[in-house]
């Protein structure tokens, strides 16, 4: 991470942690810090990226089914063609 994106996610939770202490000194609970924060960020990332290995294995998949098609497109060509003459 560069150092302006690093000074920028810094700045953030400063911020985010600025408001729950705010919370909490009105008395109001607020479940959310920076590590639940970030912990949550984490699993979406992992969520996105399981999703992502899916849809590519889903698109591998739809590929070699339509390539192995392709393949005995010609194959029933000849066929028809071949009957054809023999008619």
């Amino acid at each position: 991470m560069n150092k302006l994106a690093q000074k920028m996610l810094n700045t953030a939770l400063n911020q985010f942690d600025k408001v729950g202490y705010a919370l909490a000194s009105k008395g109001i609970t607020y479940r959310m810090n920076r590590h639940t924060l970030i912990a949550s960020a984490m699993v979406q990332k992992s969520r996105i990226e399981g999703e992502m290995d899916r849809l590519q294995l889903h698109v591998a998949r739809q590929k070699k089914t339509l390539d192995s098609l392709l393949s005995y497109v010609p194959v029933v060509g000849k066929k028809i063609a071949a009957k054809k003459q023999h008619s």
